[in-house]
């Protein structure tokens, strides 16, 4: 090994004793500062101390990082915070020591002579750091050092009593992975002998979408580890509210954004890769990756109950607490070798570590919350099952209920071969027609729960609200029942999210009219304003209309795709599926690092030719024999026209299967408003200027004039719109 790997494996092995010490520092002086409280407290009467202000108050949690200094254990406490700077910047040095080993071809690194060659292309070996299991783990790892320092620093006046119990948590999580980095997993190992060129990386990985992928999917993963440790601190801390709810909500969003996102650039990958016609055939791995985001979109929907209400409490904190658990079980099967996929690594002995890791969080979560119980007591009761927090209750039931059928189907094969000794295989029909009833009636709720009233709702309030989504979505039925669409999941599916994307536009439209009678503004400015200043529930909104969108997609897809085999001589054409086909011949082309056989279609509208799709195979390297297959695709907002080359002989001779695919585009489409809804969901808002800043200069103050009338009127649209609804448009459901 030359000089920089050399110091990328030193920095590697001194991250995990920095780890500890963090831990062990934020540990120890927060313990002396818990035990010195507790002496002060038995001295000075509570209810004096508190009053005098000589000492926080027990549910307070005690002071922030800033307010520590002078209290026993303040040194301790703040080297423990900024170790963890340090245990960044050693993770951030192996990573990058390893990036340059596969840069500069350096096949004398084990990993680096498996996962590359001379002949790959620099972004493709930029990429081979997360291509095989070691280097993924170490990407993993620098993924969560890079949210525990982000996290530790943070200002947030409600975090700070929170923040060093959180710290210590996100350490420790980082101590296993680590220590599994420098003994099972080690990813900077000189090679027995240097090879003069490596095997490469999979063929399969070297598409554009596996270079976003699997980044979005750990830093959704790493991300929702936040979340937890803030949930454990606020416990730990006797941080009593929903502080810790706050403090989380953006992290909690943007790791719904990164998984999400990361789910669907998968179900892209496979579309365009695999070629067998689908994106999601509820692979074990693919299961793994939709498990957390099931129950971190529970938590993100519960936490608002919690924070309006003060209700449910404890779903807040089991649904937190299982969705960092389903991350790490998520890792487990990728990399335990115990299921087949396309997604898995071969075995590499750590499974039992994954298990063992999972168990003590799970013990570890249970016990904390079962001794803080008293503090989980809700403020309100529930006080009927026609509301909003009813609404969001039955939300969770069916999020958690979807997950245990996942869960359940991705395990079953597993149980089965421990207990008889056979795998009994659970297919896509189990989650088919597990998840679609499931899935109609989440995006059911999903149109009502944001419109209903908070604590109780009237029923004739209810049917003046939904009079006009009821009546668009009985029409789009009609109108999809008369063109010949039948199939009874396809039909419910889709008119469950027309109403969901109808409620949307009803209330945005109710809103705007209001607004625009008080405030006067033209329609621009008053749907600009009203929007930008109302970011959560609108951003909550076009999330909405995402997930309706991608049903829509989902359910022609499943109930109306079709495919056939046909084989071809060049100059013949094929009708299929409305289309015509005319197969030109194949054609064979030698790259510096590749060879492509396609075997181009023109297709046919009128007897005139509209485009071209071209099928084929992508063989990487002079020996290579599993090619990448190059699927044909001609897209449309109604259909996609989607064709593999499945055999191709000398003569000329091509075999095609051709699949007709309706409504997939609605499902890419739903992705794009998924993005760009949770990032305006996400985004500060504006804050406006606090009365009284301006005395003395005219232009503030005036200002500030404007901003208070702007307020007040704010106030007076979200009073108005209530009364018709039942709901807030500023609220942040």
């Amino acid at each position: 090994m030359n000089a920089v790997t050399t110091l990328g494996q030193m920095a590697l092995a001194l991250a995990l004793p920095v780890a500890i010490f963090a831990v062990l520092a934020l540990g120890l002086g927060l313990r002396r500062q818990v035990v010195a409280k507790a002496a002060a407290l038995r001295e000075v009467p509570a209810a004096a101390a508190i009053g005098s202000g000589t000492l926080p108050a027990a549910d307070g949690g005690g002071a922030g990082p800033a307010d520590r200094r002078g209290l026993p254990g303040a040194a301790l406490i703040q080297a423990g915070m900024r170790s963890v700077g340090v245990l960044l910047a050693l993770v951030v040095v192996a990573a990058a020591s390893l990036w340059y080993a596969f840069l500069t071809n350096d096949f004398a690194i084990r990993y680096v002579a498996q996962h590359s060659a001379l002949e790959m292309p620099t972004f493709f070996k930029f990429t081979a750091l997360w291509g095989g299991n070691e280097g993924s783990l170490l990407f993993w790892c620098l993924i969560l050092c890079i949210w525990t320092f982000v996290a530790s620093r943070s200002r947030d006046p409600e975090a700070q009593p929170i923040i060093p119990y959180a710290t210590a948590i996100l350490a420790g999580v980082s101590i296993f992975f680590l220590y599994m980095l420098n003994t099972v997993a080690r990813p900077i190992v000189a090679s027995a002998i240097a090879p003069a060129n490596g095997s490469g990386l999979d063929t399969l990985l070297q598409n554009p979408y596996m270079a976003i992928h699997p980044p979005m999917l750990y830093t959704g993963f790493v991300g929702f580890t936040v979340p937890f440790a803030f949930a454990m601190g606020a416990l730990l801390a006797r941080v009593r509210g929903v502080a810790w709810v706050r403090v989380t909500r953006r992290w909690a969003l943007l790791a719904f954004f990164f998984l999400g996102t990361g789910i669907l650039l998968g179900a892209h990958w496979a579309y365009g890769e695999l070629g067998w016609g689908g994106y999601w055939g509820w692979d074990p791995v693919e299961n793994a990756s939709f498990l957390p985001w099931l129950t971190g979109t529970a938590f993100i929907h519960s936490s608002m109950i919690d924070e309006r209400r003060g209700m449910l409490k404890f779903w807040d904190l089991l649904l937190v607490s299982l969705t960092f658990l389903l991350t790490l079980f998520g890792t487990f099967l990728t990399r335990s070798g115990i299921v087949n996929s396309v997604h898995t690594f071969a075995d590499s002995g750590l499974g039992p570590w994954f298990m063992a890791f999972i168990g003590v969080v799970a013990i570890f979560a249970a016990w904390l919350i079962l001794d803080r119980w008293e503090m989980l007591k809700n403020e309100h009761e529930l006080e009927s099952v026609v509301s909003k927090e009813a609404a969001f209750l039955f939300n969770n039931v069916l999020f958690l209920g979807a997950a245990f059928a996942v869960l359940w189907g991705t395990i079953f094969p597993l149980i089965t071969q421990a207990v008889e000794g056979a795998a009994i295989t659970v297919g896509p029909p189990f989650f088919n027609s597990v998840m679609a009833p499931v899935g109609i009636v989440l995006v059911l709720l999903m149109g009502i729960a944001p419109l209903i009233a908070w604590r109780r709702a009237k029923m004739a309030t209810l049917l003046r609200t939904f009079l006009y989504p009821g009546l668009v979505a009985a029409g789009f039925l009609l109108i999809a029942a008369a063109l010949g669409v039948h199939q009874p999941g396809a039909l419910l599916g889709t008119t469950v999210a027309i109403f969901a994307i109808a409620t949307v536009f009803a209330d945005a439209g109710r809103a705007l009219r209001v607004r625009a009678q008080i405030s006067g503004d033209p329609p621009l400015r008053n749907a600009l304003r009203l929007f930008s200043r109302n970011r959560h529930r609108y951003g909550g909104y076009l999330v909405h209309i995402a997930i309706a969108l991608m049903l829509i997609g989902f359910a022609g897809s499943t109930a109306y795709s079709r495919q056939e085999q046909v084989t071809l001589k060049p100059g013949q054409t094929t009708t299929y599926g409305g289309f015509t086909l005319r197969y030109t011949g194949t054609q064979v082309q030698q790259n510096v690092i590749d060879q492509v056989v396609s075997a181009p279609l023109q297709l046919l509208q009128g007897g005139r030719v509209i485009g071209t799709v071209v099928p084929g195979d992508v063989f990487y390297g002079s020996t290579a024999t599993t090619p990448r297959i190059s699927v044909g695709l001609h897209s449309s907002l109604e259909e996609d026209l989607y064709i593999v080359l499945a055999a191709a002989d000398t003569n000329g001779d091509a075999t095609f299967v051709i699949h007709i695919n309706p409504l997939v585009a609605w499902i890419w489409i739903g992705q794009a408003f998924l993005m760009f809804g949770t990032i305006w969901a996400m985004w500060p808002e504006r804050r406006r200027l606090a009365l009284g800043s301006g005395r003395g200069d005219p232009r503030r103050l005036k200002a500030e004039q404007e901003a208070a009338a702007r307020s007040a009127r704010e106030r007076t649209v979200v009073a108005a719109t209530a009364l018709s609804p039942g709901s807030v448009p500023g609220g942040n459901d």
